[in-house]
């Protein structure tokens, strides 16, 4: 009998390492974080809300709200789920009015086919107010000396403040498609206080999600080199 139970010993002491073994190894593989970003995932801070504000915000904004519509939040943005009547049939006016190619209206230059399928992409996955700050405009990131403002500057301006801040629309009277103005703000250090929803200054942009930490230090970089 004492064989036979040692034998049972060994048994059991092998399973129990086995069993720890594996049980550490699933912890390990749940607890992962800092995964690259999925690129079958549409992120709204990265890639939907900087085309709403390039392309829409100018006219759905908080002053003026054509049509009853505001984009310049997510929050806002969701609204434009609507359940149509006691059926619960739900239509999205958002999708509807891009699919007619009838948003933005006139001579605004209208979305392109693939910036109409991001948008719609991220409605399938349900709009949600995702991030990865590894999502940049150029998927791309930018080298330190070719921070410029025609390059990197402007660009970002465009998609993210112009919309409320031009020469039509001077929101806080800010004209920032003026780079004697963007220059002026950025020296003083209310550009980036704005950008990093510092206290005493409006954060920026307006009702809106923060701008990621890397498009920031972009701005502080451009700072930095002489606000050329």
């Amino acid at each position: 009998m004492k064989p036979l139970f040692k034998i049972s010993i060994g048994i059991l002491s092998a399973l129990s390492i086995v069993g720890f073994t594996i049980q550490e190894k699933s912890v390990v593989r749940y607890s992962k974080t800092n995964a690259p970003c999925d690129t079958s995932v549409v992120y709204f801070k990265e890639q939907i809300m900087p085309l709403m504000q390039a392309k829409c915000v100018s006219c759905h904004n908080v002053k003026k709200a054509k049509e009853g519509i505001m984009l310049d939040n997510f929050d806002n943005i969701k609204k434009t789920i609507r359940v149509q009547n006691s059926f619960g049939i739900i239509k999205n006016e958002l999708e509807s009015v891009l699919r007619t190619n009838y948003m933005p209206p006139g001579k605004h230059d209208k979305l392109s086919e693939i910036e109409k399928k991001l948008v719609y992409k991220w409605i399938q996955q349900g709009m949600q107010n995702n991030s990865c700050t590894e999502v940049v405009s150029n998927m791309a990131t930018i080298a330190n000396e070719d921070i410029s403002y025609e390059n990197t500057i402007k660009p970002i301006l465009e998609n993210n403040c112009v919309g409320c801040h031009n020469k039509v629309d001077t929101g806080g009277g800010l004209d920032l498609s003026d780079i004697q103005t963007v220059q002026s703000i950025a020296f003083n250090g209310v550009l980036i206080k704005a950008l990093n929803h510092s206290e005493g200054v409006r954060a920026m942009p307006i009702n809106a999600d923060k701008l990621s930490d890397d498009t920031i230090n972009k701005f502080q970089i451009w700072i930095n080199n002489g606000l050329k």
